[in-house]
């Protein structure tokens, strides 16, 4: 064999020896907040609940003239490897990998992890950090800070030590409390009734298979049917118009789903009605929008109202030992200042008692 041969079939071999390099990767996701905070993953309202790539917004809608210092809540910030991430050199897992979770600059809004570090030895580690938010103490008293529509903002970033260990963080966590002061004559209500009676409902009864193959997991709800209401009253001395973002519980999905069927169907009439005083009956015939909850170009005349239903219903086959640890499934609306936005951008600020606005439903099994 000449020389020439050796060196061919000996880079061959190294090739095929030593398949492409490539970069493992922490990313993440959140869950189990408290309160009804929109959820953007890279300002995807949809993608609640995936791991995310970029960055996670949690936006929440503090009411009132002032914050106030102190404990505001908290969320749970839940991290994985995903293995060959990327091109580049292997990731070099020892017991000197550290991955940390920081706070990236700011004092307004104090981002606090528990646990800050972790020590991921594999391709497979995975674990969750609660992160408690707070308002500094310094706020209340600045009034450049209290503004009405005026935003404190924290962000959290994911980073490993030694950066040369070759594990990528790739997603950041950003969370803002916008303040709403509370004299908007835009005033929205998200509550939840049972689709076939109309009557306002606070909690249902899931049922869980208990044997066979569908055992663990949710076959119906009682009622079996229901209907997210975003009620919106125009009380203000001239017409409104913006975008409404309708957010589902991720275990919940329209109903009809996937089809040419209508889930979604919007009414208007004169008058300023609050949920209180709330009769579907009162509204008329509705508009069907399909299965869109991204309403585009809402416009509501002076002194009337406009109400948003989405019939829907608990996810067949969801895992009961997966849904919410605090009993409780969360719903929220969002009016965005901008008409036909596609339901992106800023959130109005005048809006009562806050926007988005939200909705709780208890469940028991």
């Amino acid at each position: 064999m000449t020389y020439r041969n050796i060196l061919l079939t000996a880079a061959l071999l190294a090739i095929f020896a030593n398949p492409a390099a490539a970069k493992d990767a922490v990313q993440s996701s959140v869950s189990d907040w408290t309160g009804t905070p929109i959820i953007q993953n890279n300002g995807n309202p949809d993608a609640q609940g995936t791991f995310a790539v970029g960055t996670i917004q949690l936006t929440y809608t503090v009411v009132g003239y002032t914050f106030t210092a102190g404990d505001f809540g908290s969320f749970k910030l839940n991290w994985g490897v995903q293995a060959n991430y990327s091109g580049g050199q292997s990731t070099s897992y020892s017991p000197d990998l550290t991955l940390k979770i920081e706070q990236i600059g700011g004092s307004h809004l104090e981002l606090t992890p528990s646990p800050a570090e972790f020590n991921p030895l594999s391709n497979t580690a995975q674990d969750t950090s609660v992160i408690d938010i707070a308002i500094g103490s310094n706020v209340p008293n600045d009034p450049a800070l209290n503004c009405d529509g005026c935003t404190l903002v924290g962000n959290l970033k994911l980073v490993t030590d030694p950066s040369g260990a070759k594990l990528d963080t790739v997603t950041n966590v950003q969370v803002k409390l916008v303040l709403a002061h509370p004299d908007s004559c835009l005033k929205a209500y998200n509550f939840i009734t049972n689709q076939d009676t109309g009557s306002e409902i606070t909690t249902t009864t899931l049922n869980v298979a208990t044997n066979g193959a569908k055992k663990g997991t949710v076959t119906s709800s009682a009622p079996g049917q229901f209907s997210d209401d975003v009620l919106v009253a125009n009380t203000c001395a001239n017409e409104q118009d913006f975008d409404l973002k309708i957010a589902l519980d991720p275990n919940f999905e329209t109903n009809p789903s996937n089809n040419a069927g209508n889930a979604v169907f919007t009414y208007s009439k004169n008058g300023a009605v609050d949920q209180q005083n709330f009769d579907l009956s009162s509204f008329g015939l509705g508009t069907p929008q399909g299965q869109q909850v991204c309403l585009r170009n809402v416009t509501i005349p002076a002194d009337s109202s406009f109400l948003a239903t989405v019939h829907s219903q608990v996810k067949k086959g969801t895992v009961a030992s997966a849904l919410p640890a605090s009993k409780t499934f969360q719903f929220a609306a969002a009016l965005h200042q901008t008409s036909n936005s596609a339901c992106a951008g800023e959130l109005r600020t005048d809006v009562a008692p806050g926007n988005p606005v939200g909705a709780a439903l208890g469940f028991t099994y």
